[in-house]
């Protein structure tokens, strides 16, 4: 009889999570442990207190959302194949690799999510006139970068081959450009196992229900078809509105929390700041996050929310000034929001 490996962990969102042994072991590597010290939502906290939950929660929630939506279409193994170290069909190692995906879609997150990421690429875009960039700056690019470049001890990519998983397929499938058509559609599409995660996940810490839906009643109708040789997923017409309701959750989440005036104001301070840090060098640009600190586990380690925090301390304590940057600071240290200027529509 085959020798089981599971792993398990309970989340507040989904309950009991069970991890295989690739998965366990890309768990335990300083890059994935990375995304405990970076929060999910950026600054939205100053305005929703109990918005603090992080990447690595949100990550092991799409693994298990991708999992929910590959048994209810059938494209699950059973467990003893799952759990089975040594099973390495076609089967198996398609379940394995989407579970994958879902857990590393957000490898290369930059700290405080999506706002430092706005810094990163407002830099590149006016760094491109002088074509002084290498690299097209976004979490997507430096995650792919990870996953296909760091075959050394504690380095995803020696892991994943060591598990009999495909490091250019996955990448692929995390980036939407698998030549399997359903793969990308469960990362990539209107309604995907990302999406099913965090609009649950952000009402539930946020405490705003309007990112709520019908989980289960959505993942029972979710069905396939095949259409020139591809397989698509679909939802049963008669389950129509369960999907209408999960779009318009998204759009209410969308509008009450991700474009909430006040949070989303302290996000473009914290972007504008560390573009400062960035034209003065007083950060990692881009170029070395993708040739050196992703190839340093302890070093990209503390590429999180805390090096950011760190830098802005520096104004705070008076070591480094900057008239604008200092205001800025200030403002993002204590929650002081702009004033708004509200114009009338010519």
């Amino acid at each position: 009889m085959a020798e089981l490996y599971k792993k398990v962990i309970f989340d507040n969102i989904h309950g009991y999570i069970n991890l295989n042994r690739v998965e366990s072991r890309i768990l335990e590597t300083l890059y994935y442990q990375r995304l405990r010290w970076i929060r999910q939502l950026g600054f939205t906290f100053y305005v929703f207190p109990g918005a603090t939950h992080t990447r690595h929660a949100h990550a092991l929630g799409v693994l298990f959302m991708m999992d929910q939506v590959l048994r209810s279409l059938g494209k699950a193994v059973a467990d003893d194949r799952l759990f089975d170290p040594k099973a390495r069909d076609a089967q198996t190692t398609f379940h394995r690799t989407m579970r994958l995906a879902a857990m590393l879609h957000d490898i290369g997150t930059l700290p405080f999510s999506h706002t430092i990421e706005l810094a990163y690429i407002n830099h590149w875009k006016r760094r491109q006139g002088h074509k002084k960039s290498k690299y097209v700056a976004s979490h997507e690019v430096l995650g792919s970068h990870i996953i296909l470049n760091t075959d050394f001890e504690g380095g995803l990519t020696k892991i994943l081959m060591e598990e009999g998983i495909d490091p250019v397929e996955l990448s692929k499938i995390i980036a939407g450009k698998s030549d399997n058509f359903l793969a990308n559609q469960l990362m990539h599409s209107d309604i995907d196992a990302d999406r099913m995660d965090y609009l649950i996940r952000d009402a539930h810490h946020t405490g705003v229900s309007l990112g709520v839906y019908d989980k289960n009643l959505l993942l029972r109708n979710l069905t396939l078809h095949e259409h020139e040789g591809q397989e698509i997923m679909c939802i049963h017409e008669d389950a129509i509105t369960v999907a209408e309701n999960f779009l318009t959750s998204r759009y209410f989440w969308y509008s009450q929390i991700i474009s909430d005036g006040t949070s989303y104001k302290f996000d473009l301070i914290a972007a504008k700041i560390y573009e400062y840090f960035l034209e003065n060098g007083l950060a990692y640009s881009f170029d070395r996050l993708m040739e050196d600190v992703s190839q340093k586990p302890n070093e990209y380690f503390t590429f999180n929310d805390s090096y950011f925090m760190a830098k802005l301390h520096e104004y705070l304590s008076g070591r480094i000034m900057h008239p604008m940057i200092r205001e800025l600071s200030e403002m993002l240290a204590q929650r002081r929001p702009p004033a708004q200027i509200k114009i009338a529509p010519a």
